[in-house]
């Protein structure tokens, strides 16, 4: 069954800071901002466990938005967090475990050093109004490997994740956004979706393993949601 409502967007956040000029860093402004435009125009804020129980019964009445934040940036906890808790608004943070409570040193295309969250920042996060998901271990792309290593990064994320925050782990957003077949049946076997960085908004019935987003930059506008 197809959504009756073609609108429904996972938005994906980076960087959520007050002084990077960056087109992935999006100031707290800038995000409440955005919430309360949402908001105002009608749309409701989904947990990621209460979609994928839409997903499976087909109701798809009811507009929603999934709101995610890739890589584990400690900035989610500093700046999104106290907006969102403010509107009482739950959100998925997708973590690289490799790099949990390191900084973003591993990326040489960065241009500015920023702290991830550590173990005890997720496990607080976990207790409020998030949900924690895979970001893979190395935040490699995945296409670039074997089966074998696929498997390991998938698996051995999502082992960590749950030994370490005693919670079960089911969603998945691959580094990049890159993904093939093999990625998305090793994915499908551990996971219940899969998440990609292709534009656009989600068709999950038909590909619950490489599910469209919204890649929120300094430059959106919340309005391009309902063109």
């Amino acid at each position: 069954m197809e959504p009756k409502n073609q609108g429904w967007p996972v938005l994906t956040y980076h960087l959520i800071h007050p002084s990077l000029s960056d087109r992935n860093a999006v100031s707290p402004l800038q995000l409440a901002q955005h919430l309360d435009a949402l908001l105002e125009n009608g749309l409701t804020f989904r947990a990621i466990d209460d979609l994928y129980l839409v997903h499976t019964l087909g109701d798809y009445d009811e507009p929603g938005v999934l709101l995610a934040f890739d890589d584990g940036y400690l900035t989610t906890m500093e700046y999104a967090f106290p907006l969102l808790e403010e509107r009482d608004i739950p959100f998925i943070v997708f973590v690289p475990v490799d790099y949990i409570g390191q900084t973003n040193l591993w990326n040489p295309k960065a241009r500015y050093i920023c702290q991830h969250l550590s173990w005890k920042d997720l496990w607080f996060l976990q207790h409020e109004i998030a949900t924690i998901g895979s970001h893979a271990c190395s935040h490699h792309s995945l296409v670039k490997f074997g089966p074998d290593q696929i498997e390991k990064e998938l698996v051995q994320s999502k082992v960590r994740l749950e030994n370490k925050l005693g919670v079960s782990i089911h969603y998945v957003a691959y580094p990049y956004g890159d993904m093939n077949p093999v990625v998305e049946k090793i994915a499908s076997r551990r996971y219940q979706l899969g998440f990609s960085a292709t534009q656009g908004c989600w068709s999950w019935a038909k590909k619950p393993w490489a599910i469209n987003r919204i890649l929120v930059t300094s430059g959106y506008l919340p309005k391009k949601l309902h063109q």
